[in-house]
């Protein structure tokens, strides 16, 4: 009889699988793309596959969204290595945000592009931005890819998950599971940038292949797939998508208010440092291959606020005043003050930052930017670039 039931169960979920690969696109999320065993990169700790085709669904619409990664693994057009005469490159490196939660075409590196070409200026713009990267993977792109394109300009895309995802593992113990395969973490010694290989042994242990074949299969399930859309469907007016299953969200998972306080605990002044140091390393490298080199931050802007207080990751009154609950008590934090800190680090690393003059839009249930939000980053840029003495120079003397 269990053999009998365990045959009929069996075709059951075959005749499944095969109906919704008929019926719908395969999906897997980030971090379980991220566990499968394609995406482990011995030189970045991860990276994508060439020439595959992903999906995820846009968080307030349903639908999905399918990514091609180029011939190199980037989410992006393909691009010679070597550069066209009389063309601007302008090679962004980042995370999720550069990577994009939005249709291919509405990237915000794809639109700069469009709008640059728009205006005249013959403009190509590169993009190299993977899920949960942070400034150090960031800067090791740089050096064993990004260069060979030969980029004109190079600008750094920073988001606040990047400090904590900078410092060694053992440092500061929370953040996104995947930092444990990084193969390379970068300290300060005496002020000085240094970076230390590890051991891939260690590596090997902390990635668990088994686990990552396990994941692998049941998330490119096209069964698994519908029958978390179903599930998903519920209480999507409730809480963000991101954690579905978790009521009230934004107050459970408050924001950190080390962050947003000059009075931070000494973890946060470390990776402050670290990032300054990153950035000035990253800095040297474009500029030794004849790059301009600028920061943009997705942090600590009007659009960022508006979802965190839609969220109630933190609360404003009426006269201005905010602050979080954190482990049941109230503390005040100055939301802005994260972005001051910011543009500080970048200016003690000698680099220039982007402003952000207008508002990045997110998704209701996704703190990533929407397509109106790619928009206006991409506008931000073009702007200060046109506006940026040694940029605007750059641009019209190739576009003559």
């Amino acid at each position: 009889m269990l053999f009998k039931s365990l045959i009929i169960l069996a075709v059951i979920l075959i005749a499944g699988e095969i109906l919704c690969r008929k019926l719908g696109a395969i999906y897997r999320t980030p971090w379980e793309q991220i566990l499968n065993k394609a995406c482990f990169s011995p030189r970045y700790g991860w990276k994508w596959p060439a020439n595959v085709t992903e999906y995820t669904r846009n968080p307030d619409g349903g639908d999905h969204i399918a990514y091609r990664y180029n011939s190199h693994g980037w989410c992006d057009v393909e691009h010679s290595r070597k550069k066209p005469e009389g063309v601007v490159r302008i090679l962004v490196i980042g995370d999720s945000f550069t990577q994009g939660v939005v249709k291919f075409e509405k990237l915000y590196t794809r639109q700069m592009e469009r709008l640059f070409q728009s205006a005249g200026y013959d403009v190509e713009v590169i993009s190299m931005g993977i899920v949960g990267w942070a400034t150090d993977q960031q800067l090791l792109a740089l050096k064993h890819e990004g260069v060979q394109y030969s980029p004109d300009i190079v600008i750094s895309q920073f988001c606040s998950n990047d400090l904590a995802e900078n410092m060694p593992i053992n440092d500061v113990p929370f953040g996104n599971k995947a930092r444990a395969l990084k193969p390379i973490t970068f300290f300060l010694k005496e002020g000085k940038l240094v970076q230390r290989k590890v051991d891939p042994e260690t590596i090997i242990r902390r990635y668990n292949p088994l686990k990552s074949r396990i994941a692998g299969v049941i998330f490119s399930s096209a069964l698994v797939y519908n029958l978390c859309s179903i599930f998903y469907s519920f209480g999507r007016e409730e809480q963000p998508a991101m954690d579905g299953t978790v009521p009230n969200w934004g107050e459970k998972y408050p924001l950190m208010p080390d962050l947003y306080s000059e009075n931070a605990p000494e973890w946060v002044a470390k990776a402050w440092e670290l990032y300054s140091a990153l950035i000035r390393e990253t800095k040297k490298v474009a500029e030794n291959h004849n790059a301009l080199f600028f920061v943009l931050s997705v942090s600590g802007n009007e659009g960022e606020r508006e979802w965190n207080l839609r969220w109630k990751r933190f609360y404003r009154d009426e006269n201005g005043s905010e602050w979080v609950t954190w482990k049941g008590e109230k503390i005040a934090i100055d939301y802005m003050y994260f972005r001051r800190r910011w543009k500080r680090a970048v200016e003690d690393a000698g680099a220039t930052c982007i402003p952000t003059r207008r508002k990045h839009e997110r998704y209701k249930f996704d703190a990533h930017t929407n397509e109106a939000g790619n928009l206006t980053m991409a506008r931000d840029i073009v702007d200060f670039l046109l506006e940026n003495t040694e940029a605007r120079s750059l641009l019209c003397v190739n576009n003559k």
